[in-house]
């Protein structure tokens, strides 16, 4: 089930591991998120509503011990490009590690127009990768 994203928030956290894979971002060639593996581990879905066009960032690169991938839908369940977006796989600075400072999180920044939009954090597949899920936090603006 979905968590709200209020209006005015400027942080989540939490830790995916126990979550199930239920989601599969968009992954085509030549996007941030075009790896097979991407996520394909555990993830957690929230949602917002915009009521003007914003630029809204979620930057995972504060802290976090796992390999994270983030997108935006416009459509909770539907993949595609038209449903999705903007997707991230590795998009911070730092080592690839599953430490904190990893490369291997996500961050994202991205216009969006007026309605209801869903952020999932997801994670890279979990059989492939000893960081699969773990702690997040990103940080929040736009929202």
């Amino acid at each position: 089930r979905p968590r709200k994203i209020a209006s005015g928030t400027t942080s989540i956290s939490d830790n995916s591991c126990g979550y199930a894979g239920d989601y599969i971002p968009y992954r085509a060639v030549g996007t941030e998120c075009q790896y097979s593996g991407s996520g394909s581990g555990p993830d957690q879905v929230y949602y917002f509503v915009l009521t003007t066009t914003k630029s809204v960032t979620f930057d995972g690169c504060v802290t976090g011990n796992y390999d994270s991938t983030s997108y935006v839908r416009k459509i909770c369940g539907t993949e595609g490009s038209v449903n999705q977006p903007d997707c991230n796989d590795d998009g911070c600075s730092g080592d690839k590690a599953c430490t904190t400072t990893s490369r291997w999180r996500s961050s994202l920044t991205t216009s969006l127009g007026p309605g209801l939009y869903y952020y999932l954090q997801d994670g890279w597949d979990s059989s492939m990768s000893s960081c699969g899920c773990g702690s997040y936090t990103f940080n929040i603006s736009g929202i």
